[in-house]
């Protein structure tokens, strides 16, 4: 009689080619897992060498015997993992999303120049200006008249604390200039007259509309 292990039992399916030499043919352990394997298969069961998609090689269940895996949990915990990596993902991107920033708070000057002061007006206030720079406040952006109203000049800066004021006052003292009244006359000697207007921005019509809705 032919040995048999109790894990591969015989083959019922004996061919007539067998038969005339009076053996019975025994599968090979390949075929047979395959024959195990399938029911498993076909109910959507996978064994443990298929489910290590990490490694190229296929390793051998340490039972010896052939290890079924569910994937149906597989799928809900791959599943889950990713709605959390997207979850985190898109609070991480509100968290860093850019906010509108708040106006700042700015002088708007228009200026009509005396007749033949243009040039010295504009050096006086560059002066005056790289001073204020010197003190830590913002520039100031100037446009120039070109057609329309009869301005000669608008400015707008940045409006000061209380601390850069001083700081300019100092400043303006060390480098031998005048300062309050004094320089209010040398300025008005330039000017036939200007108008200063404090204002909220820069701002965007949509940016005013928020803030409308958000004050009611």
């Amino acid at each position: 009689m032919v040995n048999r292990s109790d894990r591969d039992p015989p083959s019922l399916n004996v061919r007539p080619s067998f038969e005339l030499l009076g053996e019975m043919r025994r599968g090979s352990a390949k075929s047979i897992r395959a024959r195990r394997l399938r029911p498993a298969k076909q109910a959507g069961y996978k064994t443990c060498s298929l489910i290590c998609p990490a490694t190229t090689r296929k390793r051998p269940c340490t039972s010896g015997g052939v290890h079924i895996t569910d994937m149906t949990n597989w799928k809900k915990l791959w599943v889950a993992a990713a709605g959390g990596v997207l979850l985190g993902a898109a609070l991480a991107m509100a968290q860093t999303a850019p906010k509108t920033p708040e106006p700042g708070k700015a002088i708007v000057s228009l200026y009509r120049v005396a007749p033949g002061k243009h040039l010295d007006f504009l050096k006086w206030m560059a002066t005056r200006e790289a001073i204020s720079k010197e003190a830590g406040v913002g520039s100031v952006q100037w446009y120039v008249h070109t057609n329309g109203d009869s301005w000669d000049f608008v400015a707008i800066a940045p409006e000061p604390t209380k601390e850069q004021d001083a700081k300019v006052d100092e400043l303006t003292k060390q480098k031998g200039l005048k300062t309050g009244f004094a320089a209010a006359l040398e300025f008005r000697q330039f000017i036939a007259s200007h108008t200063d207007t404090f204002a909220r921005g820069p701002q965007s019509a949509a940016d005013l509309v928020r803030t409308a809705a958000g004050s009611k």
